[in-house]
């Protein structure tokens, strides 16, 4: 009995070894680009949709990040305006343009998310239907 349970688990233990270098070597191909992955980027319409889509988030990220650090410099620098109460109640200008930092933020992913879902879209649908 002893025999066969070594020869079982060493059978067993092959196997599992088997396995895990064919899982390897397959993982090792799927790195591999495949000839219309090579040729979607090297196609020009997809090194422009690339171009394109990071301008854009280079752009919307440096708007907000001017808006964010406006706000922190305007109470780093003017406490007292920031400090003004707006209208009859008890907010602050300083809430006010914190909130309107965060509607900022929330325009400007809404900006993002249109022009990806009308143009990025399209440009994609195209280069693929190209390409494939």
């Amino acid at each position: 009995m002893g025999r066969r349970d070594a020869a079982t688990r060493a059978a067993e233990e092959d196997a599992l070894n088997i396995q895990n270098r064919d899982a390897k070597i397959a993982s090792t191909l799927d790195g591999l680009p495949s000839a219309s992955t090579e040729a979607m980027l090297a196609n020009p319409k997809f090194q422009q949709l690339v171009r394109q889509r990071s301008t854009l988030g280079w752009i919307l990220a440096a708007i907000m990040v001017v808006v964010y650090f406006g706000l922190i410099a305007l109470v780093a620098f003017d406490k007292p305006l920031v400090g003004q109460p707006v209208g009859a109640g008890p907010a602050s200008l300083g809430i006010v343009l914190g909130v309107a930092v965060i509607l900022t933020a929330v325009v400007l992913v809404g900006i993002y998310v249109a022009v990806a879902n009308t143009r990025f879209d399209k440009m994609s649908d195209e280069l693929t239907r190209e390409v494939l």
